[in-house]
């Protein structure tokens, strides 16, 4: 039987691979903008869209970051247990989830007084 230990470090071995791809496939975008950028043989109605592409496959992988269990959106910990937020679509740690809906919460008291 696996401790409770040994899969929260098997998750966080986990976690760290899918998050160096995530962090690896981000630094290809960001040079492949560099690299168009820098090219004066390309128009720039060309960099422009050839850049907004890039931008909007940057964005796809942002957001299935967002929707798997990789790190915690606010403190980006890889270490602690994820749960999912409906409200807040995403993952976030005990600690911030705790933190997310405290504020929640008192934000909907707030607005309840005003009625």
């Amino acid at each position: 039987m696996i401790s409770h230990s040994s899969l929260k470090k098997v998750r966080y071995v986990f976690r760290t691979v899918l998050y160096l791809k995530y962090k690896e496939e981000q630094r290809i975008f960001s040079k492949k903008i560099d690299k168009i950028n820098k090219d004066d043989l390309i128009s720039y109605d060309d960099k422009k869209k050839m850049i907004n592409n890039l931008i909007s496959q940057e964005e796809n992988l942002n957001l299935i970051k967002r929707f798997y269990p990789i790190s915690c959106i606010l403190c980006g910990t890889r270490m602690e247990d994820l749960i999912f937020l409906l409200d807040f679509s995403g993952y976030f740690c005990d600690d911030c989830s705790k933190m997310l809906r405290k504020s929640k919460s008192e934000n909907f008291k707030s607005l309840n007084s005003l009625c």
